[in-house]
């Protein structure tokens, strides 16, 4: 216990030397002793792995540690909770929120969510783990090669992530000795092509030495050969997109020798490797068992309710069979800000007290406009869908069996709320609409949603004056169907069933690969209608060219190139709505600076009929330019580093 114990201090004291060195990217630090120790046995070097994960960046951080919930236009954050949450009540002095990035607030002199330093820290916990597994005495070779190997993909995937961040970035292979004189250390920026390449070879290298985890193993979110190639996929789809592959927006970004950093000449031969990548990851991974997940815990709820948790449950489920690259390190384990107020039809009075509930996470009307018409099709190009009266309200129906579930029968709601796929149901709240779970697990007893301003959901009706939805919608993916509140006179906990942050999932790799195959041909083919399809099919849609045929004012868009590509962005941004791919996907597709640049809208939650409540309200407008692409590299770093280049416009 005591041989325990010394470990435990040594890893602490080697973890807190790591973190303050942070002057040059790859001195190692010269406790070479602690480390020595610290890789004498397996438990040490198996403790050392473990903060290698922990440096995976925090996805679900709902204010300041997430890039990707509050950075963009998926969802807004009403003003009061905007101006008390970003202010120091003591020094009046501002405090960095995540969602200053959404607002336009981004710098240079101290960057919000930067990783510069922290994944250089990671990368360099990384080297050094290579350098040192080969040490312990009581592990076998194989088990030091699957480690290693474990080890190689986290680095990989670190310089991705700072790859998507900043563009071209240095690349940190192997430490150098400590005794390295300052000015050989200070290396410079490589280009996104050479990144990418080396990102691809360390994959490739680590591949054979890890293992092919069937679904449900003990070493669940452990890196495995289907959580690998789905990284590597993903590199190889971002650096065949746009903002990568022949943008001559960059053509003067080049490094202190000249080098021009971001290619301007495009390359097909990049889609093509992509689509390789892409389908050699799903056939491992459906080797490995994975599929996509299909909700069967109630077996004796409707067909309706049992598709909205399918759709749900394939992103909140704590161990699915869709989830490809788990972060089990970073649950999801503050879902206050996601929940929407409920009133309970039964009695039950757990959600009557909603002292914990913020609501302040609120999905835009641009994402409620983005979901498909019930038919599969979007809806400006429905051609039974009442598009231009959209915002007019209507009385929902009584005796549909099917939208039952989905709106409160006779409720009068927004058009745009009704006639909508099933995904727009699973993924939002909304008044009128009905929301299954949060400890009601009947679907014949229905708990809706009432979000004008003196209702249960309503922005008056809240214990706390900025705890209300912005825009009047919810974000009910992000919402465990069992997390709960515990009642109570005084305190009421969420008490929360926790899920990891997916940050792979199976539907994500179909619909890379649909994507790069598409690109990559002259036309669409059988394949690409194949992957995109299986998605539609679980979200309970029919096909691409049947839908397009059958519903849409453009019925041959779905043969063409350009058409498809138009059709798979959209589906991506349905599918995989508040998970993270829109704010990276919008910026490697290149249209962020149109999309970003367009007012954010919801309705007036401060009206308390229908006539009021349903009135489309602009709430910000934001304002996002071609340097907004790729990050600042902290001014420090560059004042310290005489061969880095700034990021255009920084």
């Amino acid at each position: 216990m005591r041989t325990d114990f010394v470990h435990i201090i040594l890893i602490f004291t080697l973890l807190q030397i790591t973190f303050s060195c942070s002057k040059f990217l790859d001195l190692v630090p010269d406790n070479i002793a602690t480390i020595d120790i610290a890789f004498e046995k397996q438990i040490g070097a198996e403790r050392f792995k473990a903060t290698l994960y922990g440096y995976l960046p925090n996805f679900t951080n709902p204010l300041g540690g997430s890039h990707t919930l509050w950075t963009g236009d998926e969802a807004w954050m009403n003003d009061i909770a905007y101006n008390i949450l970003g202010t120091n009540q003591t020094t009046n002095q501002k405090i960095p929120l995540s969602h200053d990035i959404a607002r336009g607030f981004q710098s240079s002199n101290n960057p919000i969510l930067s990783s510069w330093s922290s994944l250089y820290v990671a990368i360099r916990d990384c080297n050094i783990f290579l350098e040192n597994i080969d040490n312990p005495i009581d592990m076998d070779d194989f088990l030091k090669n699957q480690w290693a190997a474990e080890a190689k993909v986290l680095k990989a995937y670190y310089h991705f992530y700072l790859m998507r961040q900043y563009g071209p970035i240095p690349i940190v292979d192997v430490n150098l000795p400590v005794d390295t004189d300052p000015s050989n250390s200070q290396i410079p920026r490589r280009s996104v092509d050479e990144v990418v390449d080396y990102i691809v070879n360390l994959i490739d290298e680590a591949v054979p030495d890890l293992p092919q985890v069937t679904v449900g193993n003990a070493d669940y979110g452990t890196i495995n050969q289907s959580s690998a190639l789905a990284i590597k996929a993903q590199v190889l789809l971002t650096a065949a997109s746009p903002l990568f592959n022949g943008n001559s927006d960059y053509v003067n970004l080049v490094n202190s020798e000249g080098t021009g950093l971001i290619n301007s000449t495009f390359d097909a031969t990049k889609w093509d490797r992509a689509a390789q990548a892409c389908k050699e990851a799903i056939e491992n991974a459906e080797q490995a068992g994975h599929s996509l997940y299909r909700f069967d815990e109630l077996p004796s709820l409707s067909e309706t309710t049992n598709l909205k948790m399918s759709i749900r449950g394939a992103y909140t489920s704590e161990v699915t069979t869709e989830v490809v690259f788990p972060a089990t390190g970073r649950t999801v384990s503050d879902q206050s800000a996601f929940i929407a107020p409920l009133d309970f039809p039964t009695g039950n009075t757990d959600f009557q007290l909603q002292s914990v509930i913020s609501a302040q996470f609120s999905p835009t009307l641009r994402v409620a406009e983005m979901f498909y018409s019930e038919n599969g099709v979007p809806i400006e190009e429905d051609t039974s869908y009442d598009f231009n009266n959209r915002y007019q309200t209507e009385i929902a129906p009584e005796d549909d069996p099917i939208k039952q579930f989905y709106v409160q029968p006779g409720f009068t709601t927004a058009k745009l709320n009704l006639d909508r796929e099933p995904r727009f149901y699973a993924s939002l709240g909304f008044d009128g609409g009905i929301w299954y779970g949060q400890g009601n697990t009947d679907d014949t007893s229905l708990i809706t949603v009432r979000a004008k301003y003196t209702e249960r959901a309503g922005a008056k009706n809240l214990p706390s004056f900025n705890r209300f939805s912005a825009t009047g919608y919810f974000a009910k993916k992000l919402v465990h169907y069992e997390t709960t509140m515990a009642g109570g006179n005084n305190i009421v906990p969420l008490i929360e069933e926790n899920y990891p942050w997916p940050i792979i999932r199976l539907a994500d790799i179909y619909l890379m690969y649909a994507e790069a195959l598409n690109e990559s041909l002259a036309s669409p083919n059988a394949e690409v209608y194949k992957y995109i399809d299986l998605v539609r099919e679980r979200a309970g849609l029919n096909g691409v060219i049947d839908s397009w045929s059958s519903f849409s004012s453009n019925p041959s868009k779905p043969t063409t190139k350009d058409g498809m590509r138009e059709i798979i962005h959209q589906e991506r941004m349905i599918e995989l709505v508040f998970e993270g791919s829109r704010f990276w996907d919008l910026r490697r597709w290149k249209k962020a600076i149109d999309l970003m640049s367009k007012p954010i809208r919801g309705w007036n939650v401060f009206g308390d009929t229908a006539d009021l409540y349903y009135n489309v309200q602009t709430i910000y407008q934001p304002n996002f330019s071609i340097k907004d692409y790729l990050w600042p590299i902290d001014l420090p770093i560059i004042l310290r580093n005489s061969n880095l280049i700034q990021n255009p416009g920084w």
